[in-house]
C-alpha cells in the first residue's frame, strides 16, 4: 500500500513538473546570462558590454533603448574611453532628438574633459550648427585646440602606473590571481592612452601581461622607488619642452602618459598625446636582469633617460609619417635620437 501511494505521488509530482514547464518560460540561469555578456564582450568591438550593447542597439535602430545602454555604460564602466565615447554618443542621441538641455551638459563635460574627439561636434545639420548656444561651444573648443601649442598647457598623467603598481603589490602575494589583479587594478581602470596602448603596443589580455611580469618580477620590484617618483622628472621635461618651443615655435605640446608595458615599447606618440613605456627608463643600479634576452637588455635604459625618451617622442608628434623607405625611415628616427639633449 505504502508503496503504491508513493508511486502515485512521484507519478503526480512529474506532472505538475511537465505542466509548469510547458505553460512557463524557462528562466535564464546567471551562468546563460553570463555567457551572453561574455559573447557580446567578444564579439563586440570593445571589450565593453554596455558599449557593445548600445552599438548594437544603434544598428538596429533601437535609438532609446541605445540611449539607456549609453547611460548605463557611462554609470558602471570604470574606462575612461568608454565613458567618454559614450557620453559623446549619447549626447549625439539627445541632440537628434531635439532634447538640447540633456545634450548640452554632456558637452560641456566632454569640453572640461579636453576629450579627444571634440571636433566631431562640428559634423552636426544646418539647424544646429545656426544655434548661438552650439557656437559658443564650438568656439570653446576651437581655443581647446590651441592649448596645445604652448608647453605650459601640457599635463602630465601618472595615475596609470599607480594603478600598475597596486596590482603589481598584490600579485607578490599570489602569481596565480595576478591576471585577475592585472585585469581589474590596471587594465579595466586604464586612461584613453593605456587603452590605446594595450591594443596597439602591449599586445596582449591580463593574462599574458600577467605571466611577462611574473617572469621579471625581480627587475619590476626594484625599479618601484623610481616608479613612484615619476614626478621628480617633470619639472627637468617641462624645461626641455620650453627650449623646444624656442627653437620650433610651431610645436605642439599634447599631453604626456606614463604607463607601464613589458619591453613592448620606449615610447609611442597617439591621438591622446604621448605615451611613455615606464618600465624601460626606471632600472635602478641594482636591477636584476637575468630573465632579460639580448635585445632587452640593450634597450633598457636608467632612470635618467626618462626626460630624453620624452623628448624623443615629442619630435615624433611633430613629423609626418610618409615614409616608404629605408632612408625615409632613418630621417624619421634621426632628428628625435639627436634632439635629445
Amino acid at each position: 500500500m505504502k508503496k503504491t501511494f508513493f508511486l502515485l505521488l512521484l507519478l503526480s509530482s512529474m506532472i505538475n513538473l511537465s505542466s509548469c514547464s510547458e505553460n512557463s518560460p524557462e528562466a535564464p540561469s546567471e551562468t546563460k546570462f553570463q555567457n551572453e555578456k561574455t559573447e557580446l564582450i567578444a564579439l563586440g568591438s570593445y571589450p565593453d558590454y554596455y558599449y557593445n550593447l548600445a552599438q548594437e542597439l544603434l544598428y538596429a535602430d533601437r535609438r532609446e533603448e541605445a540611449a539607456e545602454a549609453y547611460r548605463q555604460c557611462i554609470r558602471s564602466s570604470p574606462s575612461q574611453t568608454f565613458v567618454e565615447d559614450a557620453m559623446f554618443n549619447l549626447s549625439a542621441l539627445y541632440f537628434e532628438n531635439r532634447q538640447d538641455s540633456l545634450a548640452y551638459p554632456l558637452m560641456d563635460s566632454l569640453i572640461a574633459r579636453r576629450y579627444t574627439w571634440l571636433a566631431w561636434y562640428k559634423q552636426v545639420d544646418e539647424q544646429l550648427l545656426q544655434s548661438a548656444t552650439y557656437q559658443m561651444r564650438l568656439a570653446q573648443i576651437d581655443s581647446l585646440a590651441q592649448l596645445s601649442q604652448d608647453p605650459k598647457n601640457c599635463r602630465f598623467h601618472y595615475e596609470d602606473v599607480a594603478h600598475f603598481i597596486t596590482a603589481f603589490e598584490k600579485s607578490r602575494q599570489n602569481w596565480r590571481q595576478a591576471p585577475a589583479y592585472f585585469y581589474h587594478d590596471y587594465f579595466a581602470p586604464a586612461s584613453k592612452a593605456l587603452y590605446f596602448y594595450q591594443k596597439y603596443k602591449i599586445q596582449s589580455s591580463a593574462h599574458l601581461f600577467a605571466y611577462r611580469v611574473e617572469d621579471k618580477q625581480k627587475y619590476f620590484q626594484s625599479i618601484l622607488p623610481n616608479l613612484q617618483k615619476l614626478q621628480e622628472q617633470e619639472a627637468l621635461i617641462r624645461s626641455y619642452l620650453q627650449e623646444f618651443e624656442e627653437l620650433y615655435p610651431a610645436a605642439i605640446f599634447p599631453d604626456i602618459y606614463y604607463t607601464v608595458g613589458c619591453f613592448n615599447a620606449g615610447g609611442t606618440s597617439s591621438p591622446f598625446g604621448l605615451l611613455i613605456g615606464a618600465e624601460m627608463h626606471s632600472k635602478a643600479p641594482d636591477s636584476d636582469l637575468t630573465n632579460f634576452n639580448n635585445w632587452e637588455q640593450a634597450v633598457v635604459r636608467d632612470f635618467a633617460n626618462l626626460p630624453l625618451i620624452t623628448l624623443h617622442e615629442l619630435v615624433h608628434i611633430q613629423q609626418n609619417e610618409n615614409y616608404e623607405n629605408l632612408l625615409g625611415n632613418a630621417i624619421y628616427e634621426g632628428p628625435p635620437t639627436l634632439s635629445a639633449p
